[in-house]
């Protein structure tokens, strides 16, 4: 089954524990550079992922792409939870957002499994990179504490601290289970876990970004600076701001860019992925019996979702 839109196509397959994704349709493997998973920010969908510019200049430079949702988004709407992620979003970002950042982390290691199996060949292994808009970002950071597999991540106005300390437009509410997940899983709080990691670390910030503070992520960069991680497989890099509170990129097609470049060079010194292999559950893993809200077992088919704005 194909999804078009304009001229453009891509396959549909369900991915066991992340749900329905959009993908490249095969092609000669030896043409292609790698593959890149992308998730979008809060309130978007791998369908508007497939219409914008930015998938479009990956694959002509060779990339197959993978677009996915969000839990409790899209296709991977929860119609046991009465809140969208956007509502839960504004209402705590402890009791409902924190929690669908985890919760979407822990399935990226299933998306890194499909690219192999579908990219790969007996004779290749085709190098996995991806990139993450806003949310999208929060989540990939926080998923590789686990997956490994990753050449090479890009974390668009992205955040290591869920707190986003000095941020303004924020709800944090409370919630002791929110506290628990911030102190055992948000990338801040796990620096171990990034110091001699295998996959390449590119934050892009936008200067005047108030509600997500660039200064988090150039912390979280100068923290693990101490501790020997390099420029090379650790960088930030500043875009011009525009829009609501100086969250949006002036320039997106310069932050594809960047990733471009980034990815580059990640392909050039890089080992390829092993295979895939069987995937455990992060540490630590909520538990759903407590988080019913969060339960995969009851989907929703696909609806439309609010204009696109800024988390």
């Amino acid at each position: 089954m194909m999804f078009t839109i304009g001229e453009r196509s891509y396959a549909r397959a369900v991915v066991d524990g992340a749900g329905p994704v959009l993908h490249s349709a095969p092609m000669e493997l030896p043409a292609r550079t790698g593959v890149v998973l992308f998730l979008a920010g809060l309130g978007s969908t791998k369908e508007k992922l497939a219409a914008s510019k930015r998938t479009q200049i990956f694959e002509e430079h060779g990339y197959a792409c993978v677009l996915a949702d969000h839990y409790n988004e899209g296709e991977r709407r929860d119609c046991s939870s009465e809140l969208s992620n956007r509502a839960g979003w504004a209402l705590s970002q402890k009791q409902h957002f924190w929690p669908v950042i985890h919760r979407t982390a822990a399935t990226v290691p299933r998306l890194v499994d499909f690219a192999l199996l579908t990219f790969g060949t007996a004779g290749r292994v085709l190098p996995i990179y991806a990139y993450g808009s806003s949310m999208g970002g929060d989540i990939f950071l926080a998923s590789i504490v686990s997956e490994r597999r990753l050449r090479a991540i890009v974390c668009e106005r992205s955040t290591p601290d869920w707190l986003r300390p000095g941020s303004t437009a924020n709800v944090l509410g409370e919630s002791a289970a929110g506290d628990e997940l911030y102190q055992l899983h948000a990338p801040c709080n796990r620096l171990s876990s990034y110091v001699e990691h295998p996959t390449r670390i590119l934050f892009i910030l936008a200067e005047s970004d108030t509600h997500v503070p660039r200064a988090c992520a150039e912390g979280f960069i100068g923290r693990l600076r101490e501790r020997g991680v390099p420029a090379d497989r650790l960088a930030s890099v500043v875009l011009r701001s525009a829009g609501w509170e100086g969250h949006i990129l002036r320039d997106a097609e310069e932050a594809t860019n960047q990733a471009l470049q980034w990815f580059a060079g990640a392909h050039e010194d890089g080992e390829p992925p092993p295979p895939p292999a069987a995937v455990a559950a992060p540490a630590g893993e909520l538990d759903l019996e407590s988080h019913p809200e969060l339960h995969e077992s009851h989907r929703a088919p696909a609806r439309a979702s609010a204009p696109l704005e800024p988390h």
